[in-house]
């Protein structure tokens, strides 16, 4: 099983996880570093994906078309 967390490296205890994870990222192939979100409704289709166990790819360009018009 795969989980995608969110981690606010700005706050004590977010950089400290970060860091750990960092580390732990380096010594083992289990963690993978995805680029940073901005996007919180991608996110938010990205997570409803995971859960739902496949992506549906045409919501998700629907809410990237609808973002870009914007």
């Amino acid at each position: 099983m795969k989980y995608v967390i969110e981690i606010d490296a700005k706050t004590k205890n977010g950089k400290l996880a970060f860091e750990l994870l960092e580390t732990l990222s380096e010594k083992s192939s289990g963690i993978r570093f995805i680029d940073e979100v901005e996007d919180e409704e991608l996110l938010k289709a990205m997570k409803k994906s995971l859960k739902t166990g496949r992506a549906n790819t045409s919501a998700v360009l629907k809410k990237l078309q609808k973002i870009a018009k914007v």
